[in-house]
């Protein structure tokens, strides 16, 4: 990891913990922890990179948080599941052009799929293959009043 993202992730999730931000969902995006990932071509790395991270340092500090990388996808008629590849194929055409992926911390039992399951999917977790630590994938589906067809969509990594 870069130590630019290192600090700024740091900073970031020190002031989360202190604020409690996370009650009210305050999240990272790729391009703010590292100027590297301001390029949409390079959200995905920087979101996976970012991910293992925030698993390094939850672990380090002992928090009980769940982590959350969620990653927007583009938008299309409401009930048209798009089909999710691996997730490390997940193309530029597939990504929200406006909104990078996003670094959450969830208190346990507080995850949205557990608070409100309906939106949410279950993904087998063989469509990604990267962490040598345990997680869950989901895909999401929800009215959101700030998409073009007022429907967001995401694909959830939770560690």
């Amino acid at each position: 990891m870069s130590s630019i993202t290192q600090i700024n992730f740091e900073k970031w999730a020190s002031e989360n913990l202190k604020d409690q931000g996370y009650l009210k969902q305050d999240h990272l995006h790729v391009d703010q922890a590292n100027p590297d990932f301001k390029d949409r071509k390079n959200w995905m790395k920087g979101g996976l990179e970012l991910f293992q991270k925030a698993i390094q340092y939850r672990n380090e500090k002992g928090l009980p948080f769940k982590i959350v990388l969620s990653i927007p996808l583009f938008s299309q008629t409401m009930g048209s599941e798009i089909e999710i590849p691996e997730i490390h194929k997940i193309s530029l055409s597939m990504l929200n052009e406006w909104t990078p992926p996003s670094i959450y911390f969830y208190p346990s039992g507080k995850e949205p799929w557990l608070v409100n399951p309906k939106g949410f999917k279950k993904l087998p977790t063989d469509l990604l293959k990267h962490f040598s630590f345990p997680f869950e994938l989901f895909y999401s589906e929800a009215l959101h009043e700030c998409e073009e067809d007022g429907i967001s969509r995401a694909v959830d990594i939770a560690g």
